[in-house]
């Protein structure tokens, strides 16, 4: 067995008891999704086995150093990056944690395909225009740090790749400029993404 196939087992028994919205669906079937897409856009071992991980930490009751022991410090470092924090008093905000996902070039892909399989299966409305924005959001800055205008197109898989290729060591300097730049996509961000998560329940 790969280490791709033993991830698998391990999200399937995380999520063994969990449905996607419509109730009925098992919940591994969205985790897999992601995984495939990043396979597709040709993401290595460890981004593919973080996609079958990212919502494990968030959703379920499995612990960092289980992901740590059996698929090492770097997946888990992915993955943590992709749980939205919280405490008692509540979550993060979703734009603080759309900006500290778009810092790291393997979290940011899978983040926009969870993004576009999440929307793949949501009515028109305020969740998936949560989604929206934030996957223009990612796109944009992405797209910033290789100096291309946000008007250009790049797909975003492309885009989470050249950026890492293009600058390895100061992606998130050159994302905080970007960001610093486009205060209107800041703002635009916060106002839409962070209303009262009411009827739809809360998806990561």
């Amino acid at each position: 067995m790969n280490k791709f196939q033993e991830a698998l087992y391990f999200a399937t028994d995380a999520h063994a008891d969990q449905t996607r919205w419509d109730k009925k669906t098992p919940y591994i079937t969205h985790p897999v999704a992601v995984a495939r897409a990043m396979e597709r856009g040709g993401w290595d071992e460890k981004a593919q086995i973080a996609a079958l991980l990212h919502d494990v930490l968030e959703d379920t009751a499995v612990m960092a150093h289980q992901i740590r022991n059996d698929f090492g410090e770097e997946v888990l470092r992915i993955v943590e990056i992709l749980t939205r924090r919280g405490d008692d008093n509540g979550k993060e905000p979703y734009s603080e944690y759309i900006s500290r996902v778009v810092k790291d070039r393997r979290a940011s892909a899978i983040k926009l395909c969870d993004l576009n399989h999440n929307m793949s299966n949501l009515r028109p409305g305020s969740m998936r225009d949560k989604y929206m924005i934030a996957k223009m959001y990612l796109e944009d800055h992405l797209k910033l740090a290789l100096g291309f205008p946000p008007s250009d197109y790049l797909t975003y898989l492309e885009a989470a790749r050249l950026a890492f290729e293009c600058y390895p060591h100061d992606l998130g300097t050159r994302l905080d400029i970007s960001i610093a730049e486009h205060t209107r996509l800041q703002k635009q961000l916060e106002g839409a993404l962070n209303p009262k998560e009411g009827k739809d329940g809360e998806v990561s």
